[in-house]
């Protein structure tokens, strides 16, 4: 399947009034981030739901979304290592 053939997935903007993002910006401020913290608040049923609702595409994409996610993540770790590595 090429990409313009995959279906897309419309988002929303990230709910800064949502528990999510308090403990996201929490976890920055105190550099303490937990995920346990996080599935204790929030929970992952509702998650659990809507991935078992999606069709094998969308969750393809999901897949792929996440696993570019993943390594620009790292690429980006690696480069301030590099860069502490200089100072």
């Amino acid at each position: 399947m090429s990409l313009q053939d995959m279906p897309v997935v419309e988002t929303d903007r990230v709910d800064m009034d949502s528990k999510w993002f308090e403990l996201y910006q929490k976890g920055i401020e105190l550099g303490t981030w937990d995920v346990s913290k996080l599935v204790d608040a929030i929970g992952v049923e509702e998650d659990m739901a809507v991935w078992g609702s999606l069709e094998p595409e969308e969750k393809e994409q999901w897949a792929r979304l996440i696993a570019a996610f993943v390594d620009l993540e790292h690429a980006a770790a690696e480069a301030v290592h590099k860069l502490n590595e200089r100072l």
